[in-house]
């Protein structure tokens, strides 16, 4: 549709306003006459539109080629639940916003995606596996509770680290003292219930 005004349900008309066909001269006269110029008929305008949509059917969410999702703006999902702007291919997320390019259960994460999978309570990370209450890791593996990581496995709770392996707050551990030290600090913070 083209000049068209607080129209509902119309395609490809021309001079429409409540959906009520008019000439070009009547259109352009009644859209003077509807003061479009002040802000209190702009408000009654918009509040009497929204009375007259309700007539008329809308789609109650935009989603492509999803099966078992529910949302708005999901593109190529599958077993997406409540989520928002996701464009996949996307499989098992659960509440997770912005989302984009071949990810794979993520759980109540935001902006993440490109080969992603598996992330927890995740936001602005990318490109990797096994993250969990991270932001901003990308290309990584086995991050926990870090941020500005890249290029990294096994961390937790480091910061701004890139290439780094086997490392508790920023600091380097062998691969066994590592796993050794992470173990008691999970159990440490379930039993003061800081973990998760």
């Amino acid at each position: 549709c083209s000049d068209c005004c607080c129209s509902a349900g119309l395609i490809g008309k021309r001079f429409c306003i409540y959906n009520q066909q008019y000439s070009e001269v009547e259109y352009r006269q009644r859209l003077e006459l509807m003061a479009l110029d002040s802000w209190s008929s702009v408000e009654q305008l918009r509040s009497r539109f929204a009375e007259f949509c309700l007539d008329y059917p809308h789609r109650e969410a935009d989603i492509i080629n999803g099966d078992n999702v529910s949302g708005d703006h999901l593109l190529n999902c599958k077993n997406c639940l409540d989520c928002f702007e996701v464009t996949g291919p996307a499989e098992d997320l659960y509440h997770v916003y912005l989302a984009v390019s071949d990810v794979k259960d993520i759980f109540s994460s935001c902006m993440c995606g490109h080969r992603g999978e598996l992330f927890y309570e995740c936001m602005g990370c990318v490109d990797g596996v096994n993250y969990g209450f991270s932001t901003y890791a990308w290309s990584s593996s086995e991050i926990l509770y870090s941020d500005s990581v890249t290029n990294c496995r096994s961390l937790f709770g480091c910061t701004n680290m890139h290439r780094a392996e086997f490392c508790i707050l920023n600091r380097q551990y062998t691969e066994v003292q590592y796993e050794e030290l992470r173990s008691r600090l999970i159990q440490h913070m379930k039993n003061t219930g800081e973990w998760g």
